[in-house]
């Protein structure tokens, strides 16, 4: 990418400033969401869309084919995780560490879409599962959705996890750019 006031390079993967006027100078990482438009709307029906000149290929789930190619890349503390799809699709939901983060990982097969969270709530730490296609907190048997991070029954209903800033990667590109980064792996 490269910003039009300065024309300095940016590697997206980094957030930082590969050459130019700005060389070295990293942006604020913040949550996002790469997902289909459908899911989108289901999980935030009240959305307007501002329609924009098209400079790049629209995002369609088919783009991720191979989900062995892909995967959710998030820096903390230093150091640095990589959650790939293939391995996802065994275990959609994986309760995990980086540093000092607890964390719950989301996997949506059928948008071909992750998000990080923050899984502690006010000081107790959450440990999700799947049970009959649903989310839920094993301490408070809450009912998540995964878009949003949000419980939408049982005790904690209305509570909002924390989002974390994590990346969709090419997996080879994230292992070029974080070449320290370890990779999850699925309880079986």
């Amino acid at each position: 990418m490269q910003d039009q006031e300065t024309g300095s390079l940016w590697s997206h993967i980094l957030g930082r400033a590969m050459s130019g006027p700005l060389k070295g100078t990293s942006l604020d990482i913040i949550p996002s969401v790469m997902t289909d438009w459908q899911s989108w709307l289901t999980s935030h029906p009240e959305t307007t869309v501002t329609m924009l000149s098209r400079t790049a290929q629209q995002f369609r789930r088919e783009i991720i084919r191979n989900p062995a190619d892909f995967g959710l890349g998030l820096v903390h503390a230093g150091t640095s995780r990589f959650w790939q799809f293939d391995r996802l699709l065994r275990e959609p939901i994986a309760n995990d560490q980086l540093a000092d983060l607890k964390l719950a990982v989301f996997y949506d097969p059928a948008s071909r879409s992750a998000g990080a969270w923050n899984r502690t709530v006010a000081g107790r730490v959450l440990t999700f599962r799947e049970l009959a296609g649903q989310v839920r907190d094993a301490e408070s048997e809450s009912r998540w959705d995964i878009h949003t991070g949000t419980a939408v029954e049982g005790p904690l209903k209305g509570t909002r996890l924390e989002a974390v800033p994590a990346i969709i990667s090419l997996s080879d590109a994230w292992r070029r750019f974080h070449p320290e980064s370890t990779h999850w792996q699925p309880r079986d």
